[in-house]
């Protein structure tokens, strides 16, 4: 049951994944404090948006249109520390 909707939501989680990596590079190669201000938000952003995500994806999961072969979320594994608390 691969839904078009179920698709977006997979679709978020990926980009989500994809701004938490780029907060990190982006925080690690930082030339000055206005840098690593941006990428904190970037990071802030990213993790909002995928909590938003999780919880639509439960609410699916809880509604019985959620498949769970449907793709994989592509989590993330975080090497910074602080960054791999569930969300």
């Amino acid at each position: 049951m691969d839904l078009p909707f179920n698709k977006h939501l997979h679709e978020v989680l990926r980009l989500s994944n994809e701004l938490m990596a780029l907060s990190e590079k982006g925080e690690a190669d930082a030339a000055d404090d206005g840098c690593r201000v941006l990428y904190g938000i970037v990071r802030d952003c990213a993790l909002r948006i995928r909590s938003g995500a999780r919880s639509e994806r439960e609410a699916h999961r809880k509604m019985g249109v959620w498949a769970e072969s449907g793709g994989p979320e592509e989590e993330m594994k975080h090497r910074s520390v602080g960054l791999n608390r569930s969300v």
